[in-house]
């Protein structure tokens, strides 16, 4: 908390940037750059490190001048806490935090577009014809019944003779509709996809996959949040492994590439204007799914029979049980006004927390229906 007690007074225009509280930031801080750090021996682990900080700051006006009262303030504060901070210290510690800095800024100006990009093409495809053929329908009556109404003030205020006989011999001759009569070019057409998920279906059959591949549907269900949730990287990676979750139940090979290509064709069939810019920013996409889910290859098992051994031994299990709201206040002491309960009733509440841990290992769809259930009735 220190070093953001530092930064705030010596720049107090970067304290709006940081909207949690500032034990919270200063964790999250020590640990993203304490990684750096790390890994500042190998260029590629170093640069994924810094790819990941620099999504979780997407959102943010990040400049030069940021950087540097950032940077100038971080150092101050190691000059005067740290009795061995040489020169050399203190230049390769300035060099790594402007490396940062200018890799933040430049995410931010590069990224940002093609995700926005991904936003807009996924409401497009969410939309589907049939929507946008119903608000064309809906601007359509409003703009009749407008010159409709228009039409009734134009024949009230006019009272001559001669335009009365005229309006009564409109009013007596038929009026053809033809748009009526006129057959629409889908009255023949049965099951036409009208949405992002109907073109996914429709494809899956097309290519060859149909029934022999359900875990396609599994990715289809999990899309929306994927995509809704690129620019937040932290949210993502929690969304991909629950997708993995879900696939790891899936007897037989998963291929992601395929999911890939059928997602990018229903894609296309909604988005007229599809050119090289949607084509790289959604393969940005999926190769950033791909390779989240493809790091949890095999782990899942791994967990689930490390879970099942901690659970049946008796003794860990009622150590972690009557210690974890110990532990829990003593790092949030604020959260003993939530907990009004028996000691008894706490241990059940521990004990249930660690059964869907295993759970949602085991049954995950069913396990996250419950957690949802349970968040909405704690909301």
């Amino acid at each position: 908390e220190t070093i953001f007690t530092a930064i705030f007074d010596a720049a107090p225009s970067l304290q709006a940037m940081f909207k949690s509280p500032k034990a919270t930031t200063a964790e999250r801080f020590v640990k993203g750059f304490g990684e750096v750090i790390r890994n500042a021996g190998s260029k590629s682990r170093m640069m994924n490190s810094v790819q990941i900080m620099g999504f979780r700051h997407l959102e943010f006006d990040i400049n030069v001048e940021k950087v540097e009262a950032f940077r100038d303030a971080l150092l101050d504060l190691f000059d005067l806490e740290m009795t061995e901070f040489s020169a050399k210290g203190r230049y390769a510690m300035a060099l790594l935090i402007n490396y940062i800095g200018g890799a933040l800024i430049f995410m931010r100006h590069d990224y940002q577009p093609r995700i926005e990009l991904i936003h807009s093409t996924w409401q497009v495809a969410k939309l589907g014809v049939q929507e946008h053929f119903k608000k064309e329908k809906d601007e359509k009556v409003k703009r009749e019944e407008s010159h409709h109404s228009k039409r009734e003030g134009r024949r009230r205020g006019s009272m001559k003779k001669h335009e009365k006989h005229e309006e009564k011999q409109a009013d007596n001759t038929p009026v053809s509709n033809s748009a009526e009569t006129q057959p629409s070019k889908f009255d023949n057409v049965e099951d036409v996809p009208t949405n992002f998920a109907e073109m996914f279906n429709f494809n899956v059959s097309a290519m060859g996959f149909g029934a022999s591949e359900p875990w396609m549907s599994m990715v289809l269900d999990q899309l929306d949040d994927l995509v809704m949730n690129v620019a937040n990287t932290t949210r993502m990676k929690e969304e991909c492994e629950k997708l993995a979750l879900f696939l790891s139940k899936h007897q037989g090979p998963v291929v992601l590439s395929e999911v890939r290509s059928v997602a990018l064709s229903s894609l296309k069939s909604f988005v007229s204007a599809w050119d090289e810019e949607h084509e790289t920013a959604w393969t940005w996409f999926w190769s950033n799914v791909e390779r989240l889910l493809s790091d949890l290859d095999g782990k899942l098992q791994v967990q689930e029979q490390e879970l099942e051994k901690f659970m049946q031994s008796s003794k860990r299990l009622e150590h972690v049980v009557q210690n974890v709201h110990l532990k829990f206040f003593e790092i949030a002491p604020a959260g003993q006004e939530f907990f009004k309960e028996s000691k008894t009733r706490m241990y059940h509440i521990a004990e249930r927390t660690l059964e869907l841990t295993l759970s949602i290992h085991r049954e995950p769809k069913e396990t996250v229906d419950q957690l949802s259930s349970l968040g909405l009735r704690h909301v």
